[in-house]
């Protein structure tokens, strides 16, 4: 009767718990949603050793209540690792990798939690070096490489060895007697080249693909690529740039009735480094199904936004430092909002940077060791950018939070704001935690989780939510007392929030459901 993924009514688990948790990764605790809907969770984690010096390695699938619905047991070295798992409404996907295999397996679950199908795959020199990193820096990473598309199949994209190195992004059908397909990079090209999905649906595929001529360059030129979703041919292609400025592109969105595609990005002078420059401001440009480029809003940070934020110079705003988008989000009514959060380079005192990066380790299963810079990533308050159905900006609100600070591995100090943003996004470093959409489009809520620090008592660790209907803004904010070894919060139904907590020590993992107000 119990079917993985069925909505249920009503959240009636309130805590759960999970023992003999011997490894765990923050990262591999994640929600399983259709679209916008919470249908489930899962729990990645390493259990005991096993004869032969291999590991018992669990993961379990819970529906949206926390009951649990499956426990899979994979016999595996101690060097493996889940890169990510997604749902596209019909499977679910998990992406592992093992170190002493070099090796890759994608392995489909039905609804009910049953192997469909796997495959497995050699992984590159310059792939395994990437997932190394991203390791080392807790799991986390900048842009999935796994993406769903709905009750369609999943992309996976991966770096290959080309003249230089490559992409590929590969199709995997949820029918696996279907034919999958690939798009990839040239094998002659002069170039590095790599990938990014920015948007997948049953007819299209939006990627940013980049270039550059080493793989430390500071320098990069990027295009959109459009391909169909069946196929995987190209339809378009359009160059991040204009006449007259370079640009970036932060974010997507694809408009399914009237087939056009909205760019978010960043700005520069013409002739400027996007990647260590500073911007000029925010660029929105809609773009129709031929690949035509049918308008551009230039909403500029000297005039535009400086109405709302105050005056900047050189992209960096008087006393708030640079915003990171972590998403464009589209209402109902057509209005846009881009969530940002400030940050600024700031000198690190070395206990203060290194007490971040040893917590950040330990929260990612590593040994706590730092190698920090003489500078850090001081992370401050949200402001989420208002945009009318034109994108024009008519506003900016600003949402106060605590203090955050990041610090950062040698010689980044002397790298551009854009690198040292994307630096921060993949140590954790940024306090928002994910962007949920309700009422059919209507309201919008954006969850964060820092720490409280407030004079004469203990730093608190809160979750907070700031949400938007109907022009008004409604923020609320719970403690989260706990003595684990890391805590996170994941979206859940009905209102409530899915607070974990990891105690090592124990080798336990606590499930609770906390009720919040947006």
């Amino acid at each position: 009767m119990a079917i993985l993924f069925a909505s249920m009514s009503g959240i009636t688990a309130q805590s759960k718990s999970v023992s003999s948790v011997v490894k765990l990764n923050i990262n591999n605790i994640q929600p399983i949603k259709k679209g916008d809907k919470i249908t489930g969770y899962y729990v990645f984690y390493k259990a005991d050793k096993v004869k032969g010096g291999d590991y018992s390695y669990k993961l379990i699938i819970y529906d949206e209540n926390v009951e649990k619905v499956a426990k899979k047991r994979i016999i595996a070295s101690s060097s493996l690792l889940l890169l990510e798992a997604q749902y596209n409404g019909e499977l679910l996907c998990f992406k592992l990798y093992d170190k002493k295999e070099k090796k890759s397996k994608l392995i489909f679950y039905n609804d009910k939690a049953e192997k469909i199908y796997t495959k497995s795959y050699e992984v590159s020199k310059m792939e395994r070096k990437m997932i190394l990193m991203r390791e080392q820096q807790g799991g986390s990473s900048s842009a999935p490489s796994l993406v769903p598309i709905e009750e369609k199949g999943f992309l996976d994209v991966t770096t290959v060895k080309n003249e230089k190195a490559g992409y590929q992004i590969k199709f995997y059908p949820n029918d696996k007697t279907q034919k999958g397909w690939k798009y990839a990079s040239k094998k002659t090209s002069p170039l590095l080249e790599f990938a990014t999905v920015m948007e997948a649906n049953k007819n299209i595929i939006v990627c940013l693909v980049g270039a550059k001529k080493k793989m430390m360059s500071q320098n990069a030129s990027y295009n959109v690529v459009t391909l169909d979703a069946n196929t995987g041919k190209e339809l378009y292609k359009i160059k991040a740039s204009s006449p007259k400025y370079e640009e970036s592109i932060l974010n997507s969105y694809y408009d399914e009735g009237k087939k056009e595609l909205t760019l978010f990005g960043n700005y520069f002078r013409k002739g400027s480094n996007v990647i260590k420059d500073n911007s000029l401001g925010i660029v929105i440009t809609t773009v129709n199904a031929e690949g035509k480029k049918i308008g551009q809003k230039y909403n500029s940070w000297s005039k535009d936004i400086a109405k709302y934020l105050g005056p900047s110079k050189r992209g960096k705003i008087s006393e708030i430092g640079f915003i990171f988008f972590h998403q464009f989000v589209r209402k109902a009514d057509g209005t846009f909002y881009g969530i940002g959060e400030s940050y600024r380079k700031t000198v690190s005192g070395a206990a203060t940077a290194g007490k971040i990066l040893a917590l950040a380790a330990i929260a990612a299963g590593g040994t706590g060791s730092n190698n920090e810079s003489s500078f850090q990533i001081t992370v401050r308050d949200f402001y989420i950018f208002e945009f009318d159905q034109d994108k024009n900006i008519t506003g900016v609100k600003t949402i106060e939070k605590s203090v955050s600070r990041v610090g950062l591995p040698k010689g980044a100090g002397y790298y551009g704001p854009q690198i040292l943003a994307q630096i921060v996004k993949a140590q954790g470093g940024f306090d928002f935690s994910y962007l949920k959409t309700l009422n059919e489009g209507k309201t919008f809520a954006v969850f964060y989780q820092n720490y409280e620090k407030i004079k004469g008592e203990k730093n608190k660790s809160v979750c907070g939510v700031i949400s938007h209907t109907d022009g008004e803004y409604l923020i609320d904010k719970i403690d989260l007392p706990t003595e684990a070894t890391f805590t996170k919060v994941l979206p859940a139904q009905d209102g409530n929030v899915l607070f974990m907590e990891y105690y090592r020590k124990d080798k336990k993992l606590k499930m609770e459901f906390k009720k919040m107000n947006y």
